[in-house]
Parts: structure tokens; C-alpha cells; sequence
């Protein structure tokens, strides 16, 4: 009987909320893995033992049938039998990541995910200034950022971090401590309190050599992470473990198919073949193909067992990317009841429940839609743009091939939205994707939005300009740029705004000056003679008070009516067209501050009025003319 074990690692995780509660496992959509959870038998297995830390190391050879109590040494010393370091009995092993340090936090556990060959030039390094100073060191290259770090006699009873569960954390603090009395020293080893000061003082002085080697140096310059300092952790003694051939003798041939050296030495010490794939990188552009092919192929050969491990999974939970969105349009006419547009909109499954929410007739589900070539109307959008279509209407597209010919295809209104969250331009209509791949015969993807966790955004960022570095098809915009671009955008239109409305308070403030002004040079008369009857100053000014104020309320209501209903309305249409970052907010400030400059303005005229009566007689304000 042959067998053969696929682990996804890393794929266990907490539910995320904003996927309605469920893990990204269960959102993803799984076709082959939901079959053979069908077809075949499912269980639980418990791959972390009570008293160990969940790790690979652990769960992996927990997988394998190994006993942790009996073989658990850590990581370091399996990662040394995947290179092909022999270890000696004395000797401390600990995995050694080459990390990004910035103004004393971990950014990256991966230094910028270093390439291979860039990393062994600084393990060399490391060997020529740290191991001259330090005779009991080794530095050894392994696999991008993951290294191997050797101390002769070293004690393995210390407590290191893994990097990767610290990001944006202060990396002194996380420094290596002794965990073991030192009356317990072993025979053979210096005291962990010794072993864990010389780690420390590793740690430190290899930021200063990193940092100011050519290579850093050049990634500096460029605006890249630096690889800038040593991480040690996951230490132990070379294990003491049977092959699996020995505990369970129907396995005769086995193989072990993985890009991580860790999985890699544990395969070595289960007598495993470990088949290398081209193009395998432990990272989500590994060779997911490749690795099923050599599976296959080693079964064919006449392998017994098969191993085959995905890392590509727990390296996204380690970077903290939390989802992945595919955006889809092209450049395409339609036609729809005498009216016309361009550009198509497309999504995938995992966009389904987003649409179903807006939905308001027909169908958004994405396999319905595919069985009955349907489309779905994008009803907001269609009203902006005045497209009238209904259900069981037909839309034609003229697509554009790459070859460059037109293609015409029919589709069915089968489903109405109100609004679809990424519809920008004139995108009045929304298809399953898999139809615009078809009819364009190219991946019509034109945005792949990455989601992460805040806490490790700096991580992420630096895995993708290190995706994209050199790719000129790729360009990465992230959310605190396109902010910043759209708040540039709206402050200098604010800017604009502002000095119109400066402008035009300014002309209002100098009517309202001269009509004030000139009211009062006509009544002079009228005035005087109401003075003259009995009008008592106080009531003169209570009256002019009273005229002033409906004044100024008249012109408040009229500015605010008007300015907030075109401003109101001028966001909307930027919103809807160009930038969905604006937002409107009603200008409580500005407006407190308009009614200021109001009333102050119109109690000074009153001022003014007032003082100038008191500087003449009754009698000549009553034989002033007009």
C-alpha cells in the first residue's frame, strides 16, 4: 500500500469576523479538498503534544509518528541535518534568521525576503568577523533567510523568541535568557547564563556589521529593508531518532518533498529521500505543480511513502496577510435597450456574498450565473449613467482579444444590485470572471488587493516590493498612499474652495457694509423724526439690532441651504466617479466662524450708526433729504 500526507501549514487559524465568523480555510473555496473530505474518511489529530510550543518542528514530526517526549530537540538541529551539517554531541544548533530591525523594533522575520545567494554572502561575513572572534561559532548558509548558527559546547536550556511572532516589537527586549540554574550545568557544555550572553552579544554586534555591509548599504540607498541582524532561536542537541522504516516496516522507500530545510532534516533522520523541485520556494509563488509532479512520480518509482508540505500558507499567516482580493474589468462595449457604455466589471466566488447583500432581484450566485450566462445589473450605477435594463434582458459586449479583434458575446440580466463596492467609472454591469477570461482570452485581474493586520503591515509591505521589484507589469499602491494622494487631492481642492469662498464672504461682508450704510444715510430723516415722537435711543437700538439680525439670519439660511446642499451633492459625484476616500462632513467650524464674522460685523455697523446720530440734532436729522 502506498501512502502519501499533504500538509498545508499554517492553514489552522482563528475566525475573522468580517468573514462572517469563519476561518480563511473555510472561506476559501476548496473544491478538491471538499471531495476528498467527501469520498473519504476525516478525524481529528492532536499534532501539538500537552508541554510543547506549536511549531513545525513539533507538528510535522508529530505527523511522522514520532514521540515528542523521546526525540523533540527544536528546529536548529534538523534544519543541520538538511544542509548537511554533522553535528557533534557537544555541539548547540539553533536556527538563525537573517531579520530587519528598524528604530529598534522586528519589522521583518525575513530580512526583506532575502534571495540565497544575497544571504550566503552575509553568512560568510558573519563567518570571517563574528567566528574569527568568536572560535566556537559557525555560521552556515541554508535557504533564504533561514540559516544555521552553530556553538561549540553551547547549552540548549535557554529562552529564545521566534521572530515571527514578534513583530513591531522592541528586539532588545526579546534578547536570550538562561532558563537553568546554573548548578545544573552539563557535562560537556558551558552554563546556559554563559551561552546566553554570548548569543546576546551576536545579536548586537551583527546589526553594526550588517548595517555597514555594501550589500545593506546598496538596499538602503534603494529605499529597501535591510537584512540587518541575526536572530537565534529553536536550539537543541542533535536528536536521537529512528527512521521510519524502523518503527513501521511496510514503509521500504519514502521521500520527502518540501523548500524548507526544517522539513528537509526531518525527513533526513526518518530515512527519507528528500526530492528538490524546481522553482519550490516555501512562499506563495512556489511550485504548487511541480511538487504534486514529484509526488506523483516517487509513487510511480516505486516510493512507499510520500511527504508532501506546503509552506507557503504559514508563511502568509507569519507576514499577516489576512485575505486576498481579486479585482476584475476590461475595456469592453455594451449594449442594452438602444443605450450603450464601456468597461465590464468581473468577480470571483469569494465576491459573491458581498453582491448577495446588495442584491434586490434575480440571482448574484456565481454558479447560476455561469449555467445560465447571465450578468448581473449593477442598478445604482445604471441610474447615474442612465442604462434602463430589467431582468431577462439581453446585454451584447464587444470584448477585445489580445490579437486585437472583436468578439461579441450575449449575456442575461439574471441578477440587480444596488451597488457592487469596487464599481468605479462607468461600470454598470458585473459578470462572473470566468467569462471575461474566455472572451478575452487573457486574465482580465487588474487589481489584487492584500489584507493584513496593522501590526504587521511594515512585514508585508516589504515582502511585496520585494514581489514586484524588477516585474514592470507590477505597480503596488498601498492604503496609507492612496490616502495621502486622495487627502493631497482633497486639501488642495479645499484650498481652492476655500479662497472662493474668502472671495465671496468678502464681497457679501462689503454689500452688506454699503447696504447697511446706505439704508441708514436714507432714513436719516425718518429716524429723526420717530426720535422726535418719542423713539428713546434704547428702542433705536433695538430696532436696528432687530433689522441687522433678520438680516443675518436671511443670509445664513439662504448660504446654508445652498452651500450645503451643492456641497452635499458635489461630494457624492466625486465619490461616485473618481475618488471614494472623499466623504462629506457638514463645516461646523467654518460656519460658527462665518456667523461670527457676521454678527461682529453687523453690531460694529450698528455701532456706527448709532455714534453718528449722537453727533447731530433732531432738527438736522429731520432736514436732511434724501
Amino acid at each position: 500500500m502506498k501512502h502519501i500526507i499533504i500538509l498545508g501549514d499554517g492553514m489552522a487559524d482563528h475566525p475573522v469576523e468580517r468573514l462572517g465568523g469563519k476561518t480563511l480555510l473555510q472561506y476559501a473555496h476548496t473544491p478538491y479538498m471538499d471531495m476528498l473530505a467527501k469520498k473519504g474518511k476525516t478525524g481529528r489529530l492532536i499534532t501539538v503534544p500537552d508541554g510543547f510550543l506549536p511549531g513545525s518542528e513539533v507538528a510535522n514530526s508529530s505527523i511522522m509518528g514520532y514521540d515528542q517526549n523521546e526525540v523533540y530537540e527544536g528546529r536548529g538541529p534538523l534544519e543541520a541535518a538538511s544542509i548537511g551539517y554533522e553535528l557533534k554531541p557537544t555541539d548547540l544548533a539553533l536556527r538563525c534568521n537573517i531579520i530587519n530591525v528598524q528604530d529598534g523594533k522586528i519589522i521583518t522575520h525575513n530580512g526583506g525576503n532575502l534571495e540565497t545567494e544575497d544571504a550566503d554572502v552575509l553568512i560568510k561575513y558573519l563567518n570571517e568577523t563574528l567566528g574569527k572572534d568568536y572560535p566556537d561559532v559557525e555560521f552556515v548558509t541554508g535557504i533564504q533567510y533561514r540559516h544555521l548558527l552553530v556553538v561549540h559546547h553551547g547549552n540548549k536550556h535557554i529562552e529564545c523568541a521566534p521572530p515571527h511572532d514578534h513583530p513591531n516589537e522592541n528586539w532588545h527586549e526579546l534578547l536570550v535568557k538562561p532558563i537553568l540554574p546554573e548548578s545544573e550545568i552539563e557535562e560537556g557544555h558551558i552554563s546556559c547564563s554563559d551561552t546566553a550572553a554570548l548569543l546576546n552579544e551576536l545579536i548586537i554586534k551583527s546589526k553594526e556589521l550588517l548595517e555597514n555591509h555594501p550589500f545593506n548599504i546598496e538596499r538602503k540607498k534603494r529605499g529597501e529593508r535591510m537584512a540587518n541582524l541575526i536572530w537565534p532561536w529553536g536550539g537543541g542537541y542533535r536528536p536521537h531518532m529512528l527512521t521510519l522504516s524502523q518503527m513501521y516496516p511496510q514503509i521500504k522507500k519514502g521521500s520527502v518533498i518540501s523548500a524548507v530545510d526544517l522539513i528537509r532534516g526531518i525527513g533526513h533522520y526518518a530515512g527519507l529521500r528528500n526530492i528538490i523541485v524546481e522553482g519550490a520556494t516555501g512562499l506563495s509563488d512556489t511550485n504548487y505543480e511541480g511538487k504534486a509532479a514529484a509526488a506523483i512520480q516517487a509513487l510511480k518509482d516505486g516510493d512507499d511513502f510520500v511527504y508532501v508540505h506546503v509552506e507557503a500558507s504559514d508563511e502568509a499567516g507569519h507576514d499577516g496577510v489576512t485575505g486576498i482580493k481579486h479585482w476584475y474589468y476590461t475595456d469592453a462595449e455594451y449594449r442594452v435597450n438602444g443605450n450603450s457604455g464601456k468597461w465590464i466589471q468581473g468577480f470571483c466566488r469569494d465576491e459573491q456574498q458581498n453582491l448577495e447583500k446588495e442584491r434586490i432581484a434575480g440571482t448574484t450566485d456565481y454558479d447560476e450565473l455561469v449555467a445560465g450566462n447571465g450578468i448581473v445589473l449593477l442598478q445604482e450605477r445604471a441610474d447615474l449613467y442612465d442604462i434602463e435594463a430589467a431582468l431577462g434582458d439581453t446585454v451584447e459586449v464587444d470584448y477585445k482579444t489580445e490579437s486585437g479583434q472583436i468578439r461579441t458575446k450575449a449575456y442575461t440580466v439574471m441578477g440587480i444590485v444596488n451597488e457592487y463596492s469596487y464599481s468605479s467609472f462607468s461600470k454598470c454591469f458585473a459578470l462572473p470572471e470566468q467569462f471575461m477570461n474566455e472572451a478575452t482570452g487573457i486574465d482580465c485581474t487588474g487589481t489584487i488587493s492584500v489584507i493584513t493586520d496593522m501590526k504587521k503591515y511594515d512585514t508585508v509591505e516589504a515582502a511585496l516590493n520585494q514581489l514586484i521589484d524588477g516585474n514592470s507589469d507590477l505597480v503596488m499602491e498601498t492604503i496609507k498612499e492612496s490616502i495621502t494622494y486622495y487627502s493631497g487631492l482633497q486639501q488642495l481642492s479645499f484650498g481652492v474652495l476655500l479662497i472662493v469662498a474668502v472671495i465671496v464672504v468678502c464681497f457679501s461682508l462689503i454689500n452688506l457694509v454699503n447696504t447697511t450704510i446706505t439704508n441708514f444715510l436714507s432714513r436719516r430723516q425718518e429716524i429723526g423724526m420717530l426720535q422726535a415722537i418719542g423713539l428713546s435711543k434704547k428702542q433705536l437700538i433695538k430696532m436696528l439690532c432687530y433689522e441687522g439680525l433678520m438680516y443675518s439670519v436671511f443670509a445664513t439660511l439662504v448660504t446654508l441651504v445652498l452651500g450645503t446642499g451643492l456641497g452635499f451633492l458635489s461630494v457624492q459625484v466625486v465619490v461616485k466617479t473618481m475618488n471614494p476616500y472623499f466623504y462629506y462632513s457638514f463645516p461646523w467650524l467654518i460656519v460658527l466662524i462665518y456667523l461670527a464674522i457676521l454678527l461682529i460685523v453687523q453690531f460694529t455697523l450698528i455701532s456706527y450708526t448709532t455714534g453718528n446720530l449722537k453727533k447731530q440734532s433732531l432738527v438736522e436729522q429731520i432736514r436732511t433729504m434724501e
